[in-house]
């Protein structure tokens, strides 16, 4: 058998599987990142900015204060590789909840 034949075939593969890599492949696993970005850190961290945008607006200084304080020890931690925002944003709000 002609190596020709083989050669031009195994071109023919790699190109329609880049093609069908560029096409299909790379733009769903960007959308999959982005959806995970956004559930897992924007929402988390969405909600506990609106929480001390809350007590600010009561004119709760040190409660927002207390919050954002909180808030930036676990985004360090975050950006350090911990848990993300969606599994301690919790945590920042119940800061300052009155005890029950």
């Amino acid at each position: 058998m002609k190596p020709l034949p083989l050669i031009l075939g195994f071109a023919a593969g790699f190109v329609l599987a880049a093609v069908i890599g560029l096409a299909v492949v790379l733009p769903a696993s960007r959308e999959a990142w982005r959806v995970n970005v956004d559930s897992d850190a924007h929402r988390g961290i969405q909600g506990v900015m609106e929480y001390v945008e809350q007590s600010a607006g009561k004119g709760d200084c040190e409660r927002a204060s207390a919050q954002l304080k909180v808030f930036n020890e676990r985004f360090a931690k975050y950006r350090e590789g911990g848990p993300p925002p969606a599994d301690w944003y919790e945590e920042v709000i119940a800061t300052t909840r009155p005890a029950h």
